[in-house]
């Protein structure tokens, strides 16, 4: 196997165990596989490739190779033209290629392979379908040879979107130049990148993690042209993935290697193309997932409540379920019987009572409450546990309205809802994944999670409710919640004490001023002559100290108190001044600048002041303590605010520290992870669960040049359903 770039590069793994597990299950041989890189992209002279082709001569001179596989197209290439020197005897597959490279030129016989459709136009048009309002698409590429093929293959295929859209070349310049320019491009605007080797300045890169620090400054939807691009910041794109690609290889391979012919594959003319796309983009862009194509691929998509619970709900949906429909079994039997028996007279004296008295027993044995009532919702059947559950005797309820098992302030439609109900009936769960109350007999509420089954009699429609107390499991949630905050405040409090020595320092300062200024006006008072401007002028400068000391006083409250959490009306800008204000003596001890940029009008956002302040605050020690190593006059720390689409608000907090290791940055945020020689892990990991609490999300990235940037964003100016929602759930008999 050989392959045109460094073994670094991201698809190289990829490729590898694709094609290795795809030949080694169709053969029955045993396959010794070799692989060799090259880097023809960086390394592109002809002295460097016969240099290559020596090197393979004399390391595989003693091997009898019988297949050859060239991972790109690159690598293609160079077996194509050292045909003769290189394995002549050995079939050639070629993976990964675009098609206008294989058929580039006449090809010799024993060559053999599945062309790729690197055509950027199927990806461009998603993302168009995707933001509709487009006007301007912006090209980025680099300056390498690889960049430049790019280049003319995308000035070629997007020619024919000039009367539609505003096309912008970024080709062939410096990294920062390109940062700058996508940083700045308005909301209408949309990026294609496939990324590049070098930049125009000649500095050499991995393509993936020039998507990643581009993504990282984009303010617009990033599109890509590889599979492993997809994950770092990209939207996505209509790719050919490196697993696929190297699957039809293998396969091809493996039928060599048996003494078949490949055309007996039926291979199609291309490796198939599929829609990937980032689950946490199509969230942030607020992209309608309506309009994604049927066969889309969606990586990264968090699980919802049904898919991290799904078998506990499924459980116990098809416990309640398969319970009624044991009853709804022996009500129909009960039906049989009389139809067979011909019994005539009125139903409530037709009934069998072999099939009566076990429909009863399966009811009364249920370890759920069981209800079953008529189409006027009166109750003609109960069990001990809905007597449990709501206190009534069984005596009570018979014959009486299912509303007295209702909230007051529920009752009045409830009679409309159970005629549209019985107008469709179906069996069907209530209450999973939302607040659903029955009333007791004292006039409490208890939480319930309810099954309906209807069931077909003669006498007309009956509904079969098996309902199950769930005020334990609200309560845990409860308890859950408050375990959160309570780890949060003591972060907060762990963290205070790490900085009091400067809130010390930061407090006193009004309070020696306050102490000067009232030495000097007693020592006014005491001359025969009082200058009453001077003692007012004095009187000014005390209260205003005092306001400044009552201020720090106030902000450390805030953090130190521990009470429930509140969703207010907040200005982020503020939230984060503040929060500067309070480690602005931090700050100058250890030397750091702070550049704060500040979005103009942005929308207010719904969350807790408290434990903002909190993210904010940690990220911001966090960055003073990354450039602690740093010589003084490299310790700049910026701190950004962003509207993102007028949804959403994002704080940026940059460093000049040594930047997180690329499989570190998404492990920071796990609890007991932690960069620092005396960290406990827990910072980021309480920051995560605050941001996830307000509906947000939170993530690092490096800088291009040196440092980290730690990102969170969060919806603006709605209600967080999930902040405090357990704090808000009735739950009767809880402490």
């Amino acid at each position: 196997m050989l392959y045109g770039n460094n073994v670094d590069n991201p698809y190289v793994k990829i490729f590898s165990e694709s094609l290795r597990s795809t030949v080694s299950g169709a053969t029955r041989h045993h396959v010794e596989f070799y692989s060799e890189y090259f880097d023809l992209e960086r390394f592109s002279s002809e002295r460097q490739a016969e240099a290559f082709v020596h090197l393979v001569q004399e390391r595989y001179a003693d091997r009898k190779i019988d297949v050859i596989v060239s991972a790109e197209g690159g690598a293609f290439e160079l077996l194509v033209s050292h045909r003769k020197s290189l394995f002549p005897e050995a079939s050639l597959v070629y993976g990964y290629t675009p098609a206008d490279r294989v058929e580039a030129q006449p090809l010799p016989a024993g060559i053999y392979g599945v062309p790729v459709d690197l055509n950027p136009l199927p990806t461009i048009e998603l993302a168009l379908r995707l933001h509709r309002g487009t006007k301007r698409l912006v090209l980025v590429t680099g300056g390498g040879a690889w960049d430049v093929a790019w280049e003319e293959r995308l000035r070629r295929d997007t020619a024919g979107l000039r009367d539609r859209l505003q096309l912008e070349f970024l080709a062939r310049r410096p990294l920062a130049e390109v940062l700058a320019r996508l940083s700045a491009l308005p909301k209408d605007a949309l990026v294609f990148t496939p990324g590049f080797l070098n930049d125009g300045a000649g500095a050499a890169f991995i393509p993936r993690d020039t998507v990643k620090t581009m993504a990282a400054r984009c303010p617009v939807p990033l599109y890509v042209a590889y599979d492993t691009q997809v994950g770092d910041g990209a939207t996505g794109g209509v790719v050919t993935t490196f697993d696929e690609a190297a699957r039809q290889s293998g396969e091809i391979v493996a039928a060599l290697l048996e003494g078949r012919r490949p055309e007996e594959l039926k291979l199609p003319r291309a490796v198939p193309r599929v829609p990937v796309l980032d689950w946490r983009q199509i969230r942030r862009w607020g992209i309608d997932e309506r309009l994604l194509p049927p066969n889309a691929v969606v990586r990264f998509r968090e699980p919802s409540v049904w898919e991290k619970y799904w078998r506990e709900i499924s459980i116990g949906v098809a416990v309640v379920l398969l319970q009624a429909a044991l009853i709804a079994a022996l009500l129909f039997e009960r039906r049989a019987r009389r139809r067979t028996a011909g019994e005539l007279v009125d139903s409530e004296h037709r009934i069998d009572e072999q099939a009566d008295e076990r429909f009863r027993l399966a009811v009364e044995a249920a370890p759920n409450a069981m209800v079953m009532v008529d189409q006027e919702g009166r109750i003609l059947l109960l069990n001990a546990q809905a007597e449990k559950v709501f206190g009534y005797s069984r005596a009570e309820l018979l014959g009486s309205s299912i509303e007295a098992l209702i909230p007051v302030q529920l009752r009045t439609n409830h009679s409309s809802h159970r005629d549209d109900y019985i107008g469709a009936p179906s069996a069907r769960a209530m209450g999973v994944g939302r607040d659903l109350h029955g009333r007791r007999r004292d006039g409490s509420e208890v939480a319930v999670e309810i099954g309906l089954t209807p069931i077909r009699i003669a006498d007309g429609w009956f509904v079969l409710a098996s309902i199950v107390d769930i005020t334990e499991r609200r309560r845990l949630e409860l308890e859950a919640v408050e375990r959160r905050n309570e780890l949060a405040h003591l972060s907060r409090v762990a963290m205070l004490g790490e900085l009091s020595g400067s809130l010390a320092h930061e407090l006193n300062q009004p309070l020696a001023a306050i102490l000067s200024n009232a030495q000097a006006a007693l020592r006014f008072l005491e001359n025969n002559t009082v200058d009453l401007d001077e003692v007012r002028s004095i009187l000014a400068d005390i209260a205003e100290d005092d306001k400044r000391a009552g201020e720090v006083i106030r902000r450390l409250r805030g953090l130190l108190k521990k009470e429930e959490i509140q969703q207010d009306s907040l200005d982020m800008n503020e939230v984060v001044t503040e929060v500067l204000k309070l480690v602005r003596s931090d700050l100058v001890n250890r030397n750091v600048m702070v550049d704060a940029v500040f979005a103009p009008d942005l929308p207010p956002v719904m969350g807790d002041r408290v434990q903002l302040q909190q993210v904010v605050l940690n990220l911001v020690v966090n960055a003073c303590d990354a450039m602690q190593d740093n010589a003084m006059l490299d310790r700049r720390l910026i701190v950004r605010t962003d509207g993102v689409d007028g949804t959403r608000l994002e704080v940026t907090v940059a460093d000049r520290g040594v930047g997180i290791a690329p499989d570190q940055l998404e492990r920071v945020f796990e609890p007991f992870v932690t960069t620092k020689k005396t960290g406990m892990g827990l910072g980021l990991a309480v920051c995560r669960t605050i941001i996830n609490a307000h509906g947000g999300r939170i993530w690092a990235t490096n800088r291009a040049d040196r440092g980290a940037i730690f990102h969170f964003e969060v919806p603006a100016g709605r209600e967080v359903h999930g902040l405090n929602a357990a704090r808000e759930q009735k739950v009767p008999g809880g402490n």
